[in-house]
């Protein structure tokens, strides 16, 4: 396998372990958390946990609002 695929595959279970993260870490959560909570909580780079948060959208995990302000926020959803 070459460098650039064992790269490739570095990321995407980064992503995926960051994913599962976010996941556990706000499966209980009464409501909506913004994007400073969650970098708060799990203390990976901002980069990583937007990837993170699109591969939980993808996959139907969490739900995406906006709150009065038009800052968004996010749910995991059970």
């Amino acid at each position: 396998m070459a460098e650039s695929e064992l790269e490739m595959i570095d990321i995407w279970s980064d992503i995926g372990s960051t994913a599962g993260e976010i996941y556990r870490g706000f499966v209980v959560s009464a409501g909506p958390v913004h994007l400073e909570d969650i970098l708060r909580k799990v203390k990976k780079d901002e980069i990583m946990v937007k990837m993170a948060l699109g591969w939980l959208a993808r996959e139907g995990k969490i739900k995406i609002t906006r709150d009065s302000r038009k800052v968004f926020q996010f749910q995991i959803l059970a």
